[in-house]
């Protein structure tokens, strides 16, 4: 896991598809279902995949995660 040092939308976990309203969620990519997947320590879902993948090409959140060479199904 990585924290992002970046300032969000303050609705970007709705955009997601998280519902819930605990203060803490961690997001990431499940590449054996190829869906983005949540996690507050109480519930654990998919989101949308297709936000998170744009949410992946925006450029603050592009330039922390291209160091970590990611193949083309981890990428996401």
């Amino acid at each position: 896991m990585k924290l992002l040092n970046l300032t969000a939308n303050p609705q970007l976990e709705k955009s997601l598809g998280y519902d819930s309203n605990h203060p803490w969620v961690a997001f990431y990519w499940e590449s054996e279902i190829d869906q983005v997947m949540y996690n507050d320590g109480k519930n654990i879902g998919a989101g949308i995949s297709v936000a998170w993948q744009i949410f992946l090409q925006h450029p603050l959140v592009n330039s922390q995660v291209q160091d970590y060479q990611l193949n083309e199904t981890d990428k996401y």
